[in-house]
């Protein structure tokens, strides 16, 4: 093989390859972090960072395999077409990149700051491993850890902004919010939605009774229990210290009055374990209102409490439903 100095072609190309990684990987993660910052997804912008990282390597495909279990692990799961549901305590992996037709492969993890496993980047070679690029390889599994811990912190800081601390639900600002998106789907597409209002029954006397770390395993548990039972499409938020509101789309009255009562009934069942004292039964109160019946975010809202406190005055662990827009003068 023809050389230039003490170095070969292939051996010339190999540390232009290397060397040019190393000087490209900053700009790299500046460009990613610049992505992130923007609201652009962590599977999107990974993708490409791989692709670059490729062109320095051409004996080489890479693909990255990031654990489900991470802190932004629902947003990974749904861009990638997967449900996460109930933990099940087997670790999950989202694989980004393309192993291709290469063969032997290296590994290299992912750590976070902390320690934590984030995932792992496995190199796979099209011949045999080349060392010459064993000392930059593991610099691109830090850079790349580097973007999924930013990636994740973000997306905390957003769930922060929009989700309950305590029950992960949506809070009340932002639940108003897809009220009034939703509101405007239907009169745009002509369907009917319904609204839930809920109260937690006699909670001042969970709390005063069993203490607050009780009371806030029942408001816990109460959100849990709606997860389960609601479908995907429905959104569920805390609007109050024990009130919840659930937007149902496409669900007629009667259709949510009879998931109501289902709720009711798996409410009075469920119990909070609490030492001592044995457990702990609790009930809610529900009231309804639907669209097209009351056309604005006001009258809906204004209706299903009006409901509700029929509801508490007619002895608790009751659904009420709207009984038309004379109610508005009661």
């Amino acid at each position: 093989m023809e050389k230039t100095g003490d170095l070969s072609f292939g051996e010339l190309d190999v540390k232009r390859g290397r060397n040019g990684l190393l000087e490209t990987l900053p700009l790299l993660m500046m460009e990613a972090l610049s992505s992130i910052q923007q609201g652009e997804h962590l599977t999107a912008i990974l993708p490409a960072v791989l692709r670059e990282v490729e062109k320095y390597i051409p004996t080489a495909r890479c693909k990255l395999y990031l654990a489900d279990e991470l802190l932004c692990a629902q947003s990974l799961s749904s861009a990638s077409g997967w449900s996460s549901g109930e933990h099940s305590g087997i670790p999950r992996w989202l694989a980004l990149g393309n192993g291709g037709d290469a063969r032997a492969g290296d590994g290299f993890p992912l750590y976070s700051s902390v320690g934590k496993l984030s995932g792992t980047l496995q190199v796979y070679w099209k011949g045999p491993p080349d060392p010459a690029y064993a000392p930059v390889l593991p610099l691109v599994a830090k850079a790349l850890a580097a973007l999924v811990e930013h990636f994740c912190f973000c997306a905390q800081l957003t769930r922060n902004a929009s989700h309950d601390d305590l029950t992960g639900l949506l809070n009340r600002s932002v639940f108003f919010e897809f009220l009034e998106a939703e509101l405007n789907k239907a009169a745009r597409m002509q369907t009917a939605f319904s609204v839930m209002m809920m109260d937690l029954d006699h909670f001042k006397s969970i709390n005063d009774r069993y203490g607050h770390a009780t009371g806030d395993q029942v408001l816990k548990q109460f959100a849990e229990l709606l997860r389960s039972l609601l479908r995907k499409s429905d959104i569920i938020g805390r609007i109050g210290g024990e009130e919840f509101a659930v937007i149902l789309p496409d669900t007629h009255r009667q259709a949510a009055a009879k998931l109501a009562g289902e709720i009711l009934r798996r409410t009075a069942a469920r119990a909070v374990i609490q030492g001592r004292d044995g457990s702990i039964n609790f009930t809610v109160s529900i009231g309804i209102s639907t669209y097209p019946e009351f056309a604005n975010v006001n009258a809906l809202m204004s209706e299903a409490d009006r409901a509700l406190y029929r509801a508490k005055k007619n002895g608790r662990n009751t659904v009420d439903v709207y009984q038309g827009r004379a109610n508005h003068a009661d």
